[in-house]
């Protein structure tokens, strides 16, 4: 998945799920689901907040989600 978030003072003010785009019915549907369910479960949370669960019963979703998250952490945090 690809995931695209934006930050207002280091708050989730968006975020953007895209399914990966080959994938069987069954994995595209948790994938689709889950990426409808995650701008209410993280937009206005701080980034270090921002940790799901969970969402749609897409359970594998969520640690891609969460690794992402934690990559997003560490470029937002880069001193330019």
């Amino acid at each position: 998945m690809t995931i695209t978030v934006t930050l207002s003072d280091d708050t989730i003010s968006d975020v953007a799920v895209e399914p990966m785009p080959e994938n069987n019915d069954t994995s595209r549907g948790y994938q689709e689901r889950f990426a409808a369910a995650v701008p209410e479960a993280v937009i206005g949370k701080s980034l270090d907040e921002a940790e799901v669960g969970v969402l749609a019963g897409a359970s594998g979703c969520a640690d891609g989600f969460n690794d992402a998250i934690a990559k997003i952490r560490e470029q937002a945090r880069v001193p330019e």
